[in-house]
């Protein structure tokens, strides 16, 4: 498992950038298919998972 979790850990560390842009449009999807109701909750789950994936947000 190692080996897989450092491989993850290299590929997020190189392209931040489509790591963040895809936790965005995963909460999107979730946002409009709950029709916006833990918007708020959404939201903030996804800037967290960005946060703790590389250098942080890098998608708006």
């Amino acid at each position: 498992m190692g080996d897989f979790t450092d491989k993850a850990k290299d590929f997020d560390n190189e392209h931040d950038g489509a790591v963040d842009k895809g936790l965005k449009q995963g909460g999107d999807k979730v946002d409009d298919r709950t029709g916006g109701e833990y918007h708020d909750k959404i939201e903030k789950g996804v800037d967290e998972a960005q946060h703790r994936t590389g250098d942080g947000d890098q998608v708006d």
